[in-house]
């Protein structure tokens, strides 16, 4: 991944930022405490971190709806909705993962930019 090319040592940045990245597990809730540090904060760094946290919960909500439907249409076939479920679960548990990096890389004060999203946040950011 790319570096957004925002650095900061302030550790309320780092956090506030960290935060905004692991708060998506809890989706909506998420996606309002991300808009609520993107709005009340001006450091680029946070603001970064928060928008590309709203933007990947978007992703990702998007992504599971898609799967539950398909889901919904493999019921006729028990193998088959089992068999979603599972990439569901694969899919949660994989983007929990991410978010876990991205919070990582926030408390050391780095800005990895996500491919597709990361751009748009950083141009939100500035």
């Amino acid at each position: 991944m790319d570096d957004a090319g925002l650095k900061t040592e302030e550790g309320n940045a780092r956090v506030l930022a960290a935060v905004a990245d692991i708060l998506g597990w809890f989706q909506i809730l998420g996606i309002i405490v991300a808009l609520v540090v993107y709005v009340s904060t001006k450091d680029k760094f946070v603001r970064f971190h928060a928008i590309q946290a709203i933007l990947l919960e978007l992703c990702i909500m998007v992504v599971v709806f898609v799967e539950v439907a398909i889901a919904i249409v493999l019921l006729i076939t028990i193998v088959g909705y089992f068999a979603m479920i599972f990439v569901i679960i694969v899919t949660e548990f994989s983007a929990l993962a991410l978010r876990l990096y991205l919070a990582f890389n926030a408390f050391n004060g780095k800005a990895p930019m996500l491919p597709l999203i990361g751009k748009i946040a950083r141009d939100q950011a500035t």
